[in-house]
C-alpha cells in the first residue's frame, strides 16, 4: 500500500513511519526539509497549499495527517 505522511517532522509521523516502513511504500511530508535517512520519499511542501497537496498524494492509497 502506498501511504502518505504529513508533518515528517514530528515524532508521531516518524514512529508511525518506522511501524509502518516494513510493509509499505512510504511518503513523508514536511514544510521544511527533513532528514528522513534516505529510508522513505520525501517531498517538501504544504498541506495548506492545494498545489503541494495534489502533487503529495498522487499515487498514495491512504493519507495519514500528522502534521500542520
Amino acid at each position: 500500500m502506498n501511504i502518505l505522511i504529513t508533518g515528517a517532522s514530528s515524532r508521531l509521523a516518524q514512529a508511525i513511519a518506522a511501524e509502518l516502513n516494513a510493509d509499505h511504500e512510504l511518503r513523508l511530508m514536511e514544510s521544511v526539509p527533513v532528514d528522513v535517512g534516505g529510508k522513505f520519499e520525501f517531498i517538501q511542501g504544504s498541506t495548506l497549499n492545494a498545489d503541494d497537496l495534489q502533487q503529495a498524494v498522487r499515487g498514495m492509497d491512504v493519507l495519514i495527517h500528522t502534521g500542520e
